[in-house]
């Protein structure tokens, strides 16, 4: 199973959440070389496979070979794993979440707790092993898209502006235009290198909290 990484912030927003609220994420992966120059892309198609025909006007940079097409890390139906930073218990050498200090579980029912076995006392969420998930997606929708193109209602499926009794926002313009400042200001602290001002493609993911059993 794969895993996949949020902001702490998101991470308790989603946990918290009912199982059939919307939320959505963008993510980068597999487009490094058309945001050299987005502007210069078209999206063409989306073959059945879930790779994804971008065109270039010069055929030198065009992409003809079939495997080349870029695709999407995560696909509809699929079930992710929520990667979190852990911690090592000072005084019981097992491993705890550093958002909320709780006990790592593997095994629920009798209360195993996972022992620490890496060398430094904080383990990035970036190596966090499934095992250690209490946290899980389902992805629900993909699409590429320009950043841009991110409208008002899904700043709020991206957990900004919304709480659990907003599930849609007044259509006043001046809040909508706040919305999309929000998430540029967000966007760019994640990815600097292409920053919304520059509007690269992404891969929209939608999704909703799955209990994994």
């Amino acid at each position: 199973m794969k895993g996949i990484l949020f902001k702490p912030w998101k991470i308790k927003a989603i946990a918290e959440s009912s199982p059939d609220r919307e939320w959505q994420t963008r993510r980068l992966t597999g487009l490094k070389e058309i945001n050299e120059h987005p502007d210069e892309w078209i999206l063409k198609a989306l073959f059945s496979n879930g790779q994804y025909w971008f065109q270039h006007p010069s055929c030198e940079r065009d992409r003809y070979l079939y495997n080349d097409y870029p695709k999407p890390n995560y696909q509809v139906g699929e079930v992710v794993y929520i990667k979190e930073t852990l911690f090592r218990h000072p005084y019981l050498d097992e491993a705890g979440y550093v958002l909320d200090k709780i006990p790592v579980f593997i095994n629920q029912t009798i209360g195993d707790c996972l022992k620490w076995r890496w060398p430094k006392d904080i383990l990035s969420a970036m190596f966090m092993p499934q095992e250690a998930a209490r946290d899980f997606i389902k992805i629900t929708g993909v699409r590429a898209e320009r950043v841009q193109d991110i409208t008002p209602s899904d700043v709020t499926n991206e957990g900004l502006g919304w709480d659990e009794n907003t599930l849609s926002i007044p259509n006043d313009s001046q809040m909508e235009q706040d919305l999309i400042r929000q998430y540029a200001l967000l966007w760019d602290s994640i990815n600097p290198k292409y920053p919304f001002k520059s509007n690269p493609w992404d891969w929209v993911y939608s999704f909703v909290r799955f209990d994994y059993v």
